[in-house]
């Protein structure tokens, strides 16, 4: 199954134009924004790749919702190995990789998530 090609930051060509230094200073290193980038490099299954991305659905909470850190909300859903699967959005950003445990409590990441606008997250919902 051809699922196209991995698109990734060319880093050789960026270093061969003079830009590597300049991006990488946007773009940092072992930050989330780094570790996202790095996913496309990786090894992967095909076949679970595109189950986990025909699958991957971001349930908006109700505007009247109330954090319960007790039961929390499970924003995330999708199947992966032919099991559904569903977890918050704290759990996804970690367990993906793309945030490490430490930083799930810096203005990164507990601001910057809840501030996107809502037409972006409603893209997700789509």
């Amino acid at each position: 199954m051809d699922v196209g090609g991995h698109i990734h930051i060319d880093w050789d060509l960026l270093n061969e134009l003079h830009e590597g230094d300049r991006c990488q200073e946007i773009i940092g290193f072992n930050t989330p924004w780094s570790r996202l980038f790095d996913i496309a490099t990786r090894p992967s299954y095909c076949e679970l790749t595109v189950e986990f991305l025909s699958s991957f659905v971001f349930n908006r909470p109700p505007r009247d919702y109330v954090e319960d850190p007790a039961q929390p909300f499970r924003e995330i859903t999708f199947r992966l190995c032919g099991v559904y699967r569903s977890m918050t959005l704290r759990e996804f950003a970690c367990r993906s990789g793309l945030y490490m445990e430490e930083e799930l409590d810096t203005p990164l990441y507990t601001e910057g998530i809840r501030t996107l606008p809502r037409e972006t997250l409603e893209v997700w919902e789509r």
